[in-house]
């Protein structure tokens, strides 16, 4: 049995698109798809709807304190947060989505008041913009990680440590 010594990027890489490292065949592609379908980003949704209505509750709270409009502490708060989310998504973790919140939530203020109807409507358009959208990003995505592999493929074991060296010699 052999086992594959990857680099971090391509092992980053695998858990979006299995195929990056040979890991799309049998029961690896059932299980990447069992997690990709019923657990992977489920939490995403009760998160969201929390930053909303934490959202929400902080412009009922500021407008009641205050009297007038809520709509200058909330945008202070809300570039707070995005500038949190930047340095943490640069310097922390890449894959950080409290910057998506709070660059969404700059688009909340002026839709509050707006019916579930008009919001069911919005919503349905930004999902129809996505899957348009989507497929672009994804066609770079496939592109970047097919170019990786190949990296590997050429750079062989000459890019791995000498320890890696000796465990890859000793499978």
């Amino acid at each position: 049995m052999s086992k594959k010594i990857g680099s971090p990027i391509s092992s980053a890489l695998a858990y979006l698109n299995p195929s990056v490292n040979d890991g799309a065949a049998g029961a690896n592609r059932y299980l990447w798809l069992a997690m990709h379908v019923f657990v992977d980003g489920k939490m995403r949704a009760i998160c969201s709807l929390l930053f909303g209505a934490g959202a929400l509750l902080f412009l009922e709270r500021a407008a009641a304190r205050t009297g007038t409009s809520a709509a200058p502490p909330y945008y202070r708060r809300t570039l707070l947060l995005v500038a949190f989310g930047v340095l943490h998504g640069h310097l922390l973790w890449w894959g950080d989505i409290l910057y998506t919140y709070d660059i969404a939530s700059l688009f909340l203020y002026p839709v509050r008041h707006w019916t579930a109807r008009k919001l069911a409507v919005a919503g349905a358009f930004c999902l129809l913009l996505n899957s348009l959208v989507y497929p672009a990003g994804n066609f770079k995505f496939t592109v970047v990680s097919s170019a990786i592999k190949e990296f590997e493929q050429i750079e062989g074991t000459r890019s791995l440590a000498p320890k890696e060296q000796q465990k890859l010699a000793r499978l």
